[in-house]
This record gives structure tokens, sequence and C-alpha cells, in this order.
């Protein structure tokens, strides 16, 4: 488990704990001293619960959110601290429902959301994040055609 405690210290810029065992869940409590995080890794642990439990929470520092290889569910929710980010991998969980809350990472370079269940098609926005050079949205339950507006991404070296 993760403690509150952990995101105290005032200067904290980095929690790099992936590859661990960790449990539990991520709340916007916790998250809430953690204002000045800019890495956030805590890919290959065993963490579950859903990602709206810190959507809202107080990252407007963040660049890098690594939580893949977890047990995360639910849907990807709309995110305070995604018009910041530049890296979001969220593969490799059990997050349901649909792309539509990734637009608003304008930052983004690296998106990653593949080997979930996600469902829908590729939303029209996704062409909007002109940043963008990695989309990974393979192993899920997409449908439908991709949309012309991918072709905006100028940026992109791999899909």
């Amino acid at each position: 488990t993760i403690p509150e405690s952990i995101f105290r210290p005032k200067n904290l810029t980095a929690v790099l704990l992936g590859n661990n065992e960790l449990t539990g869940s991520l709340t916007s409590d916790m998250m809430n001293d953690a204002r000045y995080l800019v890495h956030f890794y805590l890919n290959s642990n065993k963490l579950s619960g859903k990602l709206n439990d810190f959507a809202n929470a107080n990252l407007a520092s963040l660049k890098k959110l690594r939580l893949e290889y977890n047990n995360f569910s639910g849907s990807i929710p709309k995110m305070n601290m995604l018009k910041t980010m530049e890296l979001l991998y969220l593969y490799n969980n059990s997050l349901t429902g649909t792309l539509d809350n990734l637009s608003s990472g304008i930052n983004l370079r690296k998106l990653k959301v593949s080997n979930n269940t996600l469902q829908g098609g590729v939303t029209t926005e996704l062409g909007n994040l002109k940043r963008l050079e990695v989309l990974s949205l393979n192993g899920n339950n997409l449908k439908g055609n991709l949309p012309t507006e991918l072709q905006k991404l100028t940026s992109l070296k791999e899909l």
C-alpha cells in the first residue's frame, strides 16, 4: 500500500516506484500534496481502483504518468492534469469506456492505452493532439474507421 505521507515532501518532483508488488489504490486526497510532481511511475505493480478516484488531484506540473501493467478499471476520466502531460501510459490494465476524454492532452507526445477493453471508435479529437509521436491503441475493442483527422498528426512516428 502507498501511504499518503509519501507525497508530502514539498520538493518532491518524481515518484519512481515501478516494477514492484505495490497494492492499493490512488485517491485525490493522497495526491493533492504532490502538486510539484513531474514524473509519476507506478507501472508494473498490483494497484487497482478507478482512475477517476484521483483524476482531479492538483497535479498541474505532471508531465509523465506511467500506470501500465496494473489492475485499474473503469473508464478513462477527464483529468485536469492531462493538459500538461507529455507521456501517458495506461496500457495493460482493465480500462473500459471510450477514448473521448483524452482530447485535452494537447502536449501529449506518447499515449499508450493498448490491451484494455476500450470500446467505441477512435475519436476525431485525437487529431488535435498535434505533438503526438506515439499512439498505441491495439488490443482493445475499438470499431469503425480511423478518422481522417489523424493525418493532422504530422509528428506521429508510431501508430
